[in-house]
């Protein structure tokens, strides 16, 4: 081999050795890139015991200046004060957070969140558990992190004193796969976040409401799309305030101890569909609980069950609602078969004329192809 070559491949070694000192690669299965910061290697131990939030905090500042991307190995990281993530802007370019499933823990009384998101719209953060170990308020705060070019899944917050989930003004992005068990308050609590997709989610066993959806300041529909709300010590889901559309479906909602849904009175244009109700907490709770005074509401196609030990029928209820505010129709009950109102009259208005009209065009293919079969 002639002295040039190995001359060339020396200088490419160090080069490789001086890149790695700067930029902290990852030696495990992520290792062979260059453009990964690796938080083990800007001096975070993962060790349960050191107090890592300057070496985690540094490791993100570093990815987001230079590589893009920040790997968190898997450990227990120890911390006494709120990890900032985000790129404070809307713009690119964005960032990357990912790990295979580390803990971050809080370990100072009267934390804010182990998590603060400010806002970004090109921010992908996922794998990660969040235990604010009954010592920050929430596990994770999310504000203003806005637009579809956001990547937030696969995070768990567990232990909060208040709320495990916490989005305030993020809108129109979508959040995939969170889990929010066993904090003092909602699993989920969303503010302001119109157009904020919450799907393949869990909330189990917290203290207050699986999801509380509620309008302060902006209009806030959401769609709650495809997850499951279990054990929770106050409703399922409940809608404050809301102006602006909001869907609810595909989720499965057991064992709270209040309403399986609860749509307050100040609540207009929402859609509840396709989802599975079982196990409502007391006799004066309901499956579904549409307050009067809410406007536009729309529920149909849902399975409804008590428990065995409740003898109320686990119906949708409609507090004084008629026909022209709220809709129930077709809402399948196992015991009862029965959707009412307060005053226990059915809500199942009869189909508009115009439904007729589409009902019966839909049936016409139907009927030309059984008129050929037997002529045949």
């Amino acid at each position: 081999m002639c002295n040039s070559t190995i001359q060339f491949r020396l200088s490419f070694v160090v080069a490789l050795v001086a890149l790695v000192g700067v930029c902290g690669i990852c030696s495990t299965a992520y290792g062979d890139s260059i453009n990964v910061v690796n938080a083990m290697t800007q001096g975070a131990t993962g060790d349960g015991t050191t107090d890592d939030t300057a070496a985690l905090q540094d490791a993100y500042d570093l990815a987001a200046s230079t590589t893009g991307v920040l790997y968190i190995p898997n450990g227990n990281y120890r911390i006494t004060s709120s990890l900032v993530f985000g790129s404070g802007t809307y713009g690119l370019p964005g960032i990357r957070v990912f790990s295979d499933f580390a803990t971050i823990f809080a370990d100072d009384e009267g934390m804010g969140q182990v998590l603060w998101v400010e806002p970004a719209s090109y921010l992908t953060l996922e794998g990660l558990n969040l235990d604010a170990n009954d010592k920050a308020t929430y596990g994770a705060y999310f504000y203003k992190v806005s637009g579809t070019g956001n990547n937030i899944s696969q995070i768990r917050a567990t232990g909060a004193e208040s709320h495990g989930f916490f989005f305030d003004m993020s809108q129109v992005g979508a959040f995939n796969g969170l889990v929010a068990k066993d904090n003092a308050g909602d699993g989920f609590y969303v503010q302001d976040s119109n157009g904020a997709i919450l799907q393949n989610f869990q909330a189990l066993d917290n203290g207050g409401n699986g999801i509380t959806v509620v309008s302060d300041a902006l209009s806030a529909g959401v769609h709650i799309n495809g997850g499951s709300i279990e054990r929770n010590g106050g409703h399922g889901i409940e809608l404050i305030g809301l102006e602006s559309p909001t869907v609810i479906r595909d989720v499965w909602i057991e064992s709270n101890t209040g309403d399986g849904i609860l749509v307050n009175d100040d609540v207009k244009d929402v859609i509840i569909t396709a989802n599975g109700i079982i196990g409502v907490g007391s006799d004066t709770n309901f499956a579904i609980h549409v307050e009067d005074g809410a406007v536009g509401i729309y529920v149909s196609g849902n399975f409804v069950q008590r428990s065995s030990g409740n003898t109320n029928y686990a119906e949708v209820v409609f507090d004084g609602a008629d026909s022209t505010s709220a809709v129930a129709m077709m809402n399948f009950n196992r015991y009862s078969g029965a959707q009412r109102s307060t005053s226990g009259t059915l809500m199942v208005p009869a189909p508009e004329p115009a439904t007729l009209g589409v009902l019966a065009l839909g049936l016409i293919p139907l009927l030309i192809r059984r008129s050929k079969k037997a002529k045949a």
